[in-house]
């Protein structure tokens, strides 16, 4: 055989070799995803309730021993372990899953990972203050510098650890991604639940890390560059504010969000999906609520709207607001 002809047969080798791992790896990615049939039947085949509070240190196991009573076969658990560098307790959500699974019920794990101050996650206020995680409870559960790259990080080996441990347990039905205030994917804006008042005063997502990033954006837009980040006004909104608004919407769900469903999702055939709330209230706790390329659901409430109705899960809430269920159809 001539040199020539060796080359090229070495050649055509190693491009069928390279076309044979390319196809290996779609169809690894595609049967680690939920197939449409497979996310309807999650959305309706099942009689789903949530418990809406971290669990087990807001919501308790007698809370959870009470809803089990109820007929719902799909219920929600919200997930509170701090990230902990990566050492993440699960041995309270492992007692939860079980007393469902003890009941012949399924568990939908909402993840709004968490961290301690040791793992240096935090988002940075308007003011200049910074809000972090209050990991074992809510309002500010899964508060994230999103523009941060080592913050980012840390969330999405979270959801890794939690999918690599659960993204084929049979006990599990599927999962939920949230981050932020309530963990319901918004940017905070002021805090109801301590002053009504106070709603707009501050807002989160004004870090170094987001004016870098919106000035990239700005950018690619053929637009100068900004020396501090636009702030709303009394008055008529600046272009520059509104601008800033788009930039987060997009950042938060072709970026953000799409990486964490995507981690959870290389783990799992699973639903994965993310809150799809669009609020009716302009005067909401949330800014920037936005889709997610990748999801295959939304959970969203009775009392709010989302991003594609035939795609979204409106579960109870039981223990909500101390009423005995919320939102629930």
């Amino acid at each position: 055989m001539s040199s020539r002809n060796f080359k090229v047969r070495r050649f055509k080798l190693s491009l069928q070799a390279a076309c044979i791992a390319v196809l290996i790896w779609f169809v690894t990615l595609v049967g680690q995803s939920a197939t449409v049939r497979e996310t309807q039947s999650f959305l309706r085949d099942h009689h789903h309730a949530w418990l809406p509070y971290p669990f087990p240190y807001e919501t308790t196991t007698n809370e959870l021993a009470r809803l089990l009573t109820y007929d719902f076969d799909a219920i929600g658990l919200l997930f509170a372990g701090s990230y902990h560098g990566g050492n993440i307790d699960f041995s309270q959500l492992d007692t939860g899953i079980n007393m469902v699974a003890s009941r012949g019920k399924k568990v939908v794990l909402h993840l709004t990972p968490r961290f301690d101050e040791s793992d240096g996650v935090f988002d940075r206020l308007s003011d200049g203050s910074t809000l972090t995680n209050q990991w074992n409870k809510n309002p500010n559960a899964s508060m994230i510098d999103l523009f941060d790259v080592q913050q980012r990080k840390k969330f999405n080996h979270f959801l890794e650890l939690c999918a690599k441990r659960y993204g084929r347990d049979a006990r599990v039905l599927g999962f939920v991604i949230g981050w932020g205030y309530m963990g319901e994917t918004g940017f905070y804006i002021g805090d109801y639940l301590t002053d009504f008042n106070r709603i707009g005063s501050v807002a989160s997502g004004y870090s170094p890390h987001s004016l870098k990033e919106f000035n990239h954006w700005r950018q690619r837009q053929h637009l100068p560059e900004l020396r501090e980040l636009p702030m709303p006004s009394i008055g008529a909104q600046s272009r520059d504010y509104i601008l800033f608004h788009q930039f987060r919407t997009e950042f938060a769900g072709e970026i953000f969000q799409k990486e964490a469903v995507a981690q959870v999702k290389a783990f799992t055939r699973k639903p994965v999906g993310t809150f799809g709330y669009i609020s009716v209230n302009v005067a909401n706790y949330g800014r920037d609520w936005t889709p997610t390329p990748n999801a295959d659901f939304y959970r969203s409430a009775a009392a709010a709207a989302s991003f594609d109705l035939h795609r979204t899960l409106v579960d109870s809430g039981v223990g909500w607001e101390d009423n005995e269920f919320h939102d629930g159809v």
